[in-house]
């Protein structure tokens, strides 16, 4: 149940059609699991705490570093040195006390993946390398459960939903398998504040969607240039075929 103070707290998205009493109730039982807290997972989890989600479970093996401040934004100059889940963590509770954060330092492997996807209710894939999403949408498209994956680089961003609680939903591993990715991450290739922060807010709606079960979309690559400040986007169909989705 809702409490006065709830419902001051969420008025303005209480009153929305979309979201409503049940909406927020939703957040207030559901749990998000966030993978990578950098650039994509900090706003990301600044916008599911301040939504009013129940619980938090922040997945970083790094420390925060003084590269990492011009678009990591929930980490401060005096938080240098610290574990990059334990310094969100401190930030998100001065935002919303009433989320749990739960911090695993540690990296998401497959071995690690199915006990932290456990009690999570939708994933958001904030990590930086090709091999860490695979594991991760595999682990996803295995447990039956929402994944919604986001990238950043340059002045470029991306994000995609899968729903795999659905079949032939297409996966991760369907869309990238005739790509072939270059090396590159922000330290070689660098990246401008804000364009993480524009994936992470779309995750960030995705994942408050599949939450509320409003218009949960899938399979829509959603590609942004910054420079030209223009979006497209593709429908992904799937490949029957895949090893991942299409046996799972």
């Amino acid at each position: 149940m809702l409490s006065g103070k709830d419902y001051i707290r969420y008025s303005r998205q209480i009153m929305l059609e979309d979201i409503g009493e049940q909406g927020q109730e939703n957040l207030a039982a559901a749990t998000a699991l966030i993978i990578g807290i950098g650039g994509l997972g900090c706003p990301a989890a600044q916008y599911l705490a301040a939504a009013g989600v129940c619980r938090l479970i922040l997945v970083d093996d790094d420390n925060v570093e003084q590269s990492n401040l011009h678009r990591q934004i929930l980490y401060t100059e005096s938080q240098l040195g610290e574990p990059k889940v334990e310094a969100a963590k401190t930030s998100l509770n001065k935002l919303n006390s009433a989320t749990e954060i739960l911090c695993r330092q540690q990296r998401a492997t497959d071995e690690t993946l199915p006990e932290l996807l456990a009690d999570a209710d939708v994933i958001l894939d904030c990590s930086d390398n090709l091999d860490t999403r695979l594991a991760i949408n595999r682990a996803a498209c295995f447990a039956g459960k929402p994944l919604i994956i986001g990238s950043a680089i340059r002045m470029e961003a991306q994000v995609i939903s899968f729903d795999f609680s659905r079949n032939n939903s297409g996966c991760y591993a369907c869309l990238v398998e005739n790509i072939q990715e270059q090396a590159l991450d922000c330290s070689s290739a660098g990246v401008l504040g804000p364009i993480p922060g524009i994936a992470a807010s779309m995750q960030a709606l995705s994942a408050i969607k599949a939450i509320v079960g409003c218009d949960f979309i899938a399979n829509l690559w959603q590609c942004f240039d910054g420079r030209q400040q223009k979006w497209l986007s593709i429908q992904h169909p799937g490949n029957p075929e895949c090893d991942v989705c299409a046996r799972h």
